[in-house]
């Protein structure tokens, strides 16, 4: 069958000729690609998508970002609020579940799945990550930042700069709104420049989580530039994960020795951040195009399924901590989602693999998932 798109989106996002077909064009076929294009409709039981993905995220404004932290206390944009703020976008996003293609975690990636998406889940987690930039300014805080470095001297140069970048943009006026978002514009480019192979696993970490952090800003703004430039670069921020996934694999294979505290929080900084960004663009994917080609990737990507030694405050605490895990103490993301959807007795997910399974909730048929499974969500 014959594509009436003119090029797939990895085609275009690679910049390179595509011969549009279904299910996937030869380029992607090659190379094992998860090829899709940006408008196929898509149909379940006669509903039609109501196609109102990019009017809700030109609605979500940055005035939105500074009122969706989960607490409810943030009070920092000095712009005009309405009361019911939060609970306008509550209403625009909590629409009947529309049917989308997406590739679930758990299938073959070379098979697609058209599902219906229960919108729900799906926009708690939108407001968990439109969080990151004000927690990250107000306590230092995100899924993947780890706690120590609340009680460093400093920063990492570029987590210094996105930190400053955030504060003014979350105390921003509608006078100054244009040089703030061209303070961003700036720091984005500077990070893009970087060479990453002259960075230090620690250099790509920080570089990486600055990245992630100002590119939600701009992706969630509301403003057409700054989401254009988001977009533009959404590749180079996929790269950059993907690059740190596997230096990270590479560097857990070579281990000599005993693994110390301060290298087991990199490591494990670095697996967070990278499923973090690809799931803050799989997000934004699902609501724009009503499509998630990075579930693959995501899937393939472990992580520490436990709190303890997350939480831990010293070394020996730590070290308690990790003698208690089997092994390495990860599992992929794969295997922890479809074990804990199907446990008849599964354990209480931890604060950072809860967000990890708000998307199979979301993109899972109606009552798949056992109930006692769904409310440890919360």
């Amino acid at each position: 069958m014959t594509s009436r798109q003119k090029s797939c989106v990895p085609c275009a996002k690679s910049k390179r000729r595509c011969e549009p077909q279904t299910p996937r064009c030869p380029r992607c076929a090659r190379r094992g690609f998860n090829c899709y294009y940006k408008n196929v409709p898509v149909r379940d039981l006669g509903r039609t998508p109501t196609g109102q993905g990019e009017d809700e995220i030109s609605q979500l404004s940055s005035n939105d970002i500074a009122h969706i932290v989960e607490s409810g206390t943030v009070s920092i944009s000095n712009e005009a609020t309405s009361p019911g703020a939060l609970a306008a976008i509550a209403g625009r996003l909590d629409a009947s579940p529309i049917c989308w293609q997406v590739w679930m975690p758990g299938l073959h990636p070379g098979y697609p799945v058209q599902t219906a998406v229960d919108r729900r889940p799906l926009d708690v987690l939108t407001r968990n990550i439109m969080s990151w930039p004000v927690t990250f300014v107000q306590k230092l805080e995100a899924p993947f930042i780890h706690p120590s470095l609340q009680h460093a001297q400093s920063l990492p140069p570029p987590l210094e700069g996105a930190f400053s970048a955030s504060a003014i943009y979350l105390s921003k006026t509608a006078d100054t709104k244009d040089i703030v978002l061209n303070i961003i514009e700036r720091k984005v480019d500077q990070l893009i420049g970087l060479d990453l192979s002259s960075l230090s696993i620690e250099g790509h970490l920080a570089s990486l989580q600055a990245f992630l952090i100002l590119h939600i800003i701009q992706l969630w703004d509301g403003d057409i530039r700054q989401r254009a430039q988001a977009e533009m670069h959404s590749y180079t921020l996929e790269s950059w994960a993907l690059v740190l996934h596997m230096r990270i694999a590479e560097a857990a294979r070579e281990q000599d020795g005993d693994l110390t505290w301060h290298r087991w929080i990199t490591l494990e900084s670095a697996r967070r951040t990278t499923l973090m960004t690809l799931m803050a663009q799989g997000t934004y994917e699902m609501h724009k195009y009503g499509v998630c080609s990075y579930v693959p990737n995501l899937s393939e990507m472990h992580f520490t399924t436990v709190d303890g030694p997350w939480n831990a405050h010293s070394q020996k605490d730590w070290k308690k901590e990790v003698e208690c895990l089997k092994e390495a103490g990860t599992e992929n993301y794969y295997h922890y989602a479809n074990s804990w959807k199907t446990s008849a007795a599964p354990s209480a997910p931890s604060a950072f693999a809860k967000l990890l399974l708000i998307p199979c909730v979301a993109c899972s048929p109606k009552n798949t998932i056992p109930r006692a499974q769904v409310e440890m969500l919360g």
